[in-house]
């Protein structure tokens, strides 16, 4: 996604949002490798549930967790 943004605007992006397809450890860091604020969903939100991250999903890695804490903090 990134490089489509940099190929069609000739510019990175300073943040970026995406849906939890985009949720990998590889993904995340390769935004922090940019130097790019990102966004992605960590999972989906459940009928009945607060958040999209009250249930712990099993996406689990150390920058996947790192992404949680922006995302509940906004809203």
């Amino acid at each position: 996604m990134v490089d489509q943004i940099e190929e069609n605007t000739g510019h990175l992006p300073d943040e970026l949002s995406a849906d939890t397809g985009y949720c990998t450890e590889d993904n995340i860091g390769a935004l922090e490798a940019r130097e790019i604020r990102g966004y992605i969903a960590t999972g989906r939100q459940k009928h009945g549930t607060s958040s999209p991250t009250a249930n712990q999903e099993k996406r689990q890695g150390p920058r996947t967790k790192a992404m949680r804490t922006p995302l509940t903090q906004r809203g």
